[in-house]
């Protein structure tokens, strides 16, 4: 069967602070493309039923306090929103 969703991982070392400015800017810029599909925060790390941004608790001078030893943020992807944000994400985004 195909999966009922998908995570979008961004990740980066928290003890770098220009890859800390940039990763906030990159969500701040995910916001703002997709405010009209994305809803509030993810209230958990799964299953949440609709397009929504992963924040942890720990913030960005952390650990992301998921998967990853290093700081992290993600987005829940329910599958029928790949389309639109892969090809999104998938473009070069150096600034």
């Amino acid at each position: 069967p195909f999966p009922l969703s998908w995570h979008i991982h961004v990740i980066y070392m928290n003890t770098n602070k220009a890859q800390v400015e940039k990763t906030i800017r990159l969500r701040d810029t995910v916001r703002e493309t997709f405010k009209d599909w994305l809803g509030e925060d993810c209230e958990n790390l799964f299953d949440n039923g609709r397009l929504c941004i992963i924040t942890h608790d720990s913030g960005f001078d952390q650990p992301g306090g998921g998967p990853f030893p290093i700081g992290e943020w993600s987005l829940f992807v329910p599958t029928h929103f790949l389309n639109l944000l892969v090809p999104w994400f998938s473009q070069n985004r150096d600034e």
